[in-house]
């Protein structure tokens, strides 16, 4: 692709700079662990939801790549390099005394597999998960003004069941805003019981499916209810 794209802009090669921070091998060579997750951060929906980042950072010309951008990958290894680069400058101004060398394993590697089964139950507990108003808040964060196009408009949400409440999705200009309360002339009303909104939200559950199934009900503009799962993924 480089090569393809020289013939356009000369000398390409050379302004491209890229630097490999990880890969399985290098999980395996620090870890011996040819398994799981690179960075060891737990898929949570709440690394996976609330914390995606886009590809386009905010730095001009940086652009984040990998087989799961906009994923909950990308999001583990941001948040697990930020949390590591934190313990470092903690460790190098004498705020802390963790060994970041991993010297206190006997043979000076990392944890391993057999090491995290004897570690106590309690650090393998759940994460806890997020409640209906946290969830609509997340969906606005991770909004997708490509598949939005010109949309302009809210999408009411009106919640029953063990959460009820009243919430609105305000789009416009390319950006989506979390509202509590009623709009005035929503493009999309929503019926829905909580649980019913949170087990779609989290995979459990088939947004269509539960539509013909009436297990929550609209009002309004139905082509942007199909666009939401685009418009929020």
């Amino acid at each position: 692709l480089i090569h393809r794209t020289e013939k356009l802009i000369p000398g390409l090669r050379e302004a491209i700079v890229y630097q490999e921070v990880a890969t399985p091998l290098t999980n395996h060579r620090f870890t011996r662990n040819p398994g799981g997750s690179i960075y060891g951060s737990e898929q949570t929906i709440d690394n996976m939801y609330l914390n995606r980042l886009k590809d386009k950072t905010p730095i001009p010309n940086l652009f984040l790549a990998g087989a799961w951008t906009f994923g909950g990958g990308q999001s583990a290894a941001m948040m697990s390099g930020k949390n590591v680069s934190q313990m470092a400058l903690a460790f190098l101004n004498g705020e802390a005394t963790v060994d970041l060398t991993g010297a206190e394993a006997s043979d000076g590697r990392r944890t391993t597999n057999d090491e995290l089964k004897k570690q106590p139950e309690t650090q393998n507990q759940k994460p806890e998960t997020l409640n209906l108003k946290q969830t609509l808040t997340g969906m606005a964060l991770v909004f997708n003004p490509d598949a939005a196009g010109d949309l302009t408009g809210d999408i009411q949400f009106n919640v029953s069941g063990d959460e009820p409440g009243d919430y609105f999705l305000r789009i416009a200009n390319g950006k989506c805003a979390f509202n509590e309360g009623a709009s005035m002339a929503p493009k999309l009303t929503i019926n829905t019981p909580s649980e019913v909104w949170l087990a779609i939200s989290r995979g459990e559950l088939d947004g269509q499916t539960a539509f013909m199934q009436q297990k929550y009900k609209v009002e309004g503009d139905f082509g942007l209810l199909m666009k939401m799962s685009k418009m929020f993924k």
